[in-house]
């Protein structure tokens, strides 16, 4: 008896994730602290037709600004990807290695450990060498952050201060003395042993370097007015000191927490929380209380150190400050000019990383009143500029009028705000009009600023913004022409690159499909590393597919390792005699083999028996693991072509599977040959049944081809159909011809049917009209493919028979007990 629950897993399900502890982003800049949240994730943004993020227009957006980066494999984090914890190769969590040590802190563990054997030795010159490569390394907050990497930071750099006093003469046992000193600070025991003392004839050259960490050491034990006094002293007292910037520094942090609003979650709130709408004004402190002299004065302090050192070690932390006290004092437009500044740092991707995580926690939904405002302030600088408008298409603008997945939390089916259900179609539309809204305000400002900035490489990075908001508002004609124009002006790098991107998407929408792919073909050929490549090659296919040359498509899906689509594109899309071309036309091909294999199934399942079985005896097959067979005492022999769940991907034929697939081609021939040779309606109505109820009785993988799903074929091609991944009108059919074609249930249905209608009076024919309805019955409520194809009224073969028909057909047959 054939198994009434599909034995293909469900797409997405293989790779196992383990529990992960709620991750926690520390944002330097701003002492904003955000919580970003772990999830179970199967999410996939390696496909077309089965992507979990985008679909449609969405494969023409550019990435959003990354929250995160990997900086051992390169890679940019967004913030849906860290949410989902969703970081592609980089790793996978699963619960064998969820509560392992992450590679990259035992990597900087040793190296740090290496360092302070240095010291202790007295090699200073080997000390400063790996202390700043520990720098180097740590430079990125790393995927898997751990609690040590800031204060070695700290530590790293002090003592590299430290180690320039053996220049002015210093003794090698007065630096090692400090050095061992500032280790012990951060060491979490240390707060037991009181405060490093210092020795009492020490080095003139490290006295600064002592009373800083006397006054550090004032500020951890809480003695802030102390600790205030010491730093605002300390240029006074070591005016040639290299750790005046760091006092300056300490004076203005230690001010600004003597407020009233550091700290304070009430100072500077405005806006809505979703789900429950405006904030009460019990819930916010007046903007007198919190703007106090404290507030005033670390305002005043800060900005006199980014003016003091502007290409100092600190001044990104200073900007971040700056911004997060104009928030707590209700100036919102001036916080986010200085977050927008940081995100445009020309040089440094981790303070646009920082100032990234700063805005993703305060949020992007501003009114124009705000951004009115926010505007002008940062107008005169073109990088923020860049960025904030950057930052509002990708990061805000797409995130409204991308109405599928994407917004459905904004609008939920059936749920309650302040006492109201929710219009989901008015609140897509709402959603959509305000995202349009936004890119309309990037498109002006990005216009305006082209006259503001007339030099060539400048205006061309605001014809791009220009360009991006058009394609986002589907203007594609004013989106060609501006990327043109951007190109034509000279842009280099990265900007370039996303000229080309937008010029080429643009090329797509107006279905320009032979200049398309020729400009993403010069996009990766100018920068076979650029991070936009996948995308570029993924639109690439796309333009292939729009063209007919599935082909071309599939030759970039296999470049891309985009496996499921490729498994789609060999087992379903490409008509079958096209495919046996390609093949041929590729004997070179890693996967020939495979695809040669997948060449036979397919002329199975059109019952070209002989074509099948000469392709089967020609595919080169390996024995593998007899993983079919069950054994506890007694074997038990399962389907031969039975998916291996805890199989690693297999990357060879059976030989199991073609042994199986000649066996099944004799059984059909020989069934066939068996209607044919038939004499007489009886005769034949009887060879026809026979037939119908071998496919019936048929293993629901026969026709299956294990070297293409690893046995998720039905779950997904479930998530295709009826699904807005399609790419062709006519795709559903396609599909719905392959399940046909792939399900001995569903095959064996017209030819039962054929027995009904051509000898209704034979003696087999009741049988065959009830076993059609048997066959509607089971593939109706299979967890499959077939499950929704029923309930949307479709059905397999001519029609749909059921019990009530076989009953009025022939009222005298008998059904058999325990027909429902």
């Amino acid at each position: 008896m054939k198994n009434w629950i599909t034995r293909e897993k469900s797409f997405g399900a293989l790779k196992l994730r383990g529990a992960c502890s709620l991750r926690s982003l520390v944002v330097m800049l701003g002492g904003a602290i955000t919580a970003i949240a772990c999830a179970w994730s199967g999410m996939n943004d390696h496909s077309v037709r089965f992507n979990d993020y985008r679909t449609g227009r969405g494969f023409y957006r550019l990435p959003p600004l990354p929250l995160m980066y990997n900086a051992k494999t390169g890679k940019e984090i967004s913030t849906k990807q860290a949410k989902d914890y969703d970081f592609g190769d980089d790793r996978e969590w699963t619960e064998s290695n969820v509560n392992e040590t992450p590679s990259t802190t035992i990597e900087t563990d040793d190296v740090w450990n290496q360092a302070m054997a240095a010291v202790d030795s007295e090699k200073f010159a080997d000390a400063k060498s790996l202390l700043e490569k520990f720098l180097t390394m740590t430079h990125y907050e790393s995927v898997d952050e751990y609690e040590a990497r800031q204060p070695r930071r700290n530590s790293a750099v002090d003592m590299l201060d430290a180690m320039t006093a053996i220049r002015g003469g210093s003794d090698s046992s007065s630096v090692k003395a400090y050095l061992i000193a500032r280790r012990a600070y951060d060491d979490p025991a240390s707060t037991e042993k009181g405060e490093p003392q210092q020795p009492l004839h020490s080095d003139k050259n490290l006295k600064d370097n002592w009373e800083f960490l006397h006054g550090a050491n004032l500020y951890r034990n809480g003695e802030k007015d102390t600790a205030a006094e010491v730093f605002a002293q300390f240029p006074k007292s070591y005016p040639r000191s290299e750790k005046n910037e760091a006092a300056a520094y300490m004076a203005a942090k230690l001010t600004m927490e003597s407020s009233f609003a550091f700290g304070n979650l009430k100072c500077g709130i405005e806006g809505t929380r979703r789900w429950r709408g405006p904030i009460s004004p019990a819930e916010i402190e007046s903007k007198d209380k919190c703007q106090d002299d404290a507030w005033r004065s670390g305002i005043e302090r800060f900005q006199n150190f980014v003016r003091r050192y502007p290409s100092g070690r600190y001044v990104e932390d200073a900007r971040g400050w700056l911004a997060y006290l104009y928030r707590r004092g209700g100036m919102r437009a001036e916080a986010l000019a200085e977050y927008y500044r940081l995100l445009g740092h020309p040089t440094d991707l981790a303070v646009r990383l920082q100032a990234k995580k700063s805005l993703e926690m305060i949020g992007h939904e501003y009114n124009d009143e705000t951004l009115d405002k926010v505007e002008p302030l940062i107008a005169g600088d073109v990088n923020a500029s860049m960025a904030y408008a950057y930052h509002r298409i990708y990061n805000q603008a797409i995130d409204l009028t991308y109405l599928d997945r994407e917004n459905i939390w904004r609008c939920p089916v059936g749920d309650d705000v302040d006492g109201e259900d929710v219009d989901k179609d008015k609140c897509l539309a709402d959603t959509e009009k305000a995202g349009e809204h936004e890119l309309e305000r990037v498109a002006r400002f990005a216009s305006s600023l082209v006259k503001r900035h007339p030099e060539a490489h400048l205006s061309g990075g605001f014809l791009l913004r220009v360009a991006q908001a058009d394609l986002e508002l589907q203007n594609y004609e004013g989106a060609l022409d501006f990327a043109k124009n951007a190109l034509g002006s000279g842009v280099e790098g990265d900007l370039r690159a996303q000229a080309l991107w937008v010029k080429g998407s643009a090329q797509h929408q107006r279905k320009e499909f032979g200049t398309a792919r020729k400009t993403f073909e010069q996009l990766i050929a100018e920068d076979p590393k650029s991070k936009y490549v996948e995308g570029s090659k993924r639109l690439l296919a796309m333009v292939a597919e729009d063209r007919g040359d599935l082909e071309s498509a599939l030759e970039i899906y296999l470049d891309l390792n985009y496996e499921t689509d490729v498994a789609y594109f060999v087992d379903v899309l490409i008509p079958t005699d096209r495919l046996a071309k390609f093949v041929d036309d590729h004997p070179n091909l890693p996967r020939y083999n495979r695809f040669l294999y997948g060449v036979a199934t397919r002329y199975m399942r059109e019952k070209r028996w002989n074509e099948a079985r000469n392709i089967l005896r020609r595919v080169q097959t390996e024995k593998g693991i007899d993983a079919y067979l069950e054994s506890d005492n007694t074997a038990t022999w399962h389907f031969s072509k039975e998916p291996v769940y805890n199989e690693s991907e297999v990357s060879y034929v059976k030989t199991s599977w073609v042994m199986q697939d000649l066996k099944t081609i004799d059984i059909f021939e020989h069934y066939e040959q068996a209607v044919e040779r038939a004499q007489g309606d009886e005769a034949k109505a009887e060879a026809m049944y026979q037939l119908a109820s071998a496919f019936f009785e048929a293993d629901d993988l026969a026709f299956y081809n294990p070297a293409a799903w690893s046995g998720v074929r039905a779950a997904t091609l479930a998530q295709l159909l009826f699904s807005d991944h399609e790419r062709f009108p006519a795709e559903s059919q396609v599909i719905f011809e392959h399940l046909q074609m792939h399900d001995p249930w569903a095959r064996s249905i017209p030819i039962y049917e054929e027995v009904v209608s051509r000898f209704p009076q034979s003696r087999v024919a009741r049988d065959a009209m009830y076993s059609a309805a048997v066959a509607h019955e089971r593939l109706s409520e299979r967890i499959s493919p077939w499950t929704a194809i029923y309930e949307r009224g479709l059905f397999a073969g001519p029609r749909k028979i059921s019990y009530a028909d076989v009953k009025s057909t022939y009222p005298d047959y008998q059904l058999p007990r325990g027909t429902y």
